[in-house]
């Protein structure tokens, strides 16, 4: 028999769910204030960039906060039943899409790069990856809108994450082929911080898309 969609059923899932959905707008928001960094860096604009970092650490902590009261809750067993260890992990995902913006921008913030070296990374696709993984944050915010909607529309929406996520790939490998192409002209160590900083973005889309996966699960299980 067919596991009902439990997202409908009680209202105290409802409300849990609503404050899932609040903890991803924080987590989004840093993730849009992290985009908007990377563009402030490629004009190097440091000083409205170095504003906008104190803006990201400030969502990733309002967001770890919320996290770890969410999680709390969800331990207490009395949400979600049979699903609890699955949402669990799914806000762990989650988590970390703030977490690794916060450590992108502060890798930009911390080191002191050659501004003609900067200047030549960022003539690659760095902005739209960038915006790339932003939209995969997005788009992952929508599926979890989509959770109480039925499994055609949670399917649609676990696509589009794992579509924005192949789509960072790409991009990736394009921007390190470029990057690689001086790497003997300019510093090892702020090619290597590069690496990191492109790392770091890659692993916001990775979770956004691990966050899916997990929303994937809980419908293989019978859930939605």
């Amino acid at each position: 028999m067919k596991i009902p969609n439990i997202f409908r059923l009680a209202r105290k899932n409802r409300e849990m769910l609503d404050r899932i959905a609040s903890y991803i707008d924080l987590v989004v928001e840093a993730s849009s204030s992290f985009y908007k960094f990377t563009l402030k860096i490629a004009e190097l604009d440091f000083e409205t960039a170095s504003r906008l970092s104190l803006e990201v650490e400030k969502l990733e902590t309002e967001a770890d906060t919320v996290h770890r009261g969410l999680v709390a809750q969800l331990s207490e067993g009395i949400f979600f039943a049979g699903m609890g260890e699955d949402l669990l992990n799914m806000l762990e995902k989650i988590d970390a899409i703030a977490d690794n913006a916060k450590d992108a921008t502060r890798v930009m913030s911390q080191v002191s790069f050659n501004h003609d070296l900067l200047r030549y990374f960022f003539q690659s696709g760095v902005i739209q990856y960038t915006r790339t993984c932003l939209d995969a944050a997005e788009a992952l915010r929508r599926l979890i809108s989509s959770l109480d909607q039925g499994r055609e529309r949670i399917l649609e929406q676990v696509k589009a994450v794992e579509e924005l996520e192949e789509e960072a790939d790409s991009l990736k490998a394009e921007i390190q082929r470029h990057l690689m192409s001086v790497h003997t002209t300019y510093n090892a160590v702020e090619i290597l911080e590069l690496e990191s900083f492109l790392n770091f973005i890659d692993n916001m889309a990775d979770n956004a898309e691990d966050a899916s996966d997990v929303v994937l699960l809980m419908i293989a299980k019978g859930y939605g």
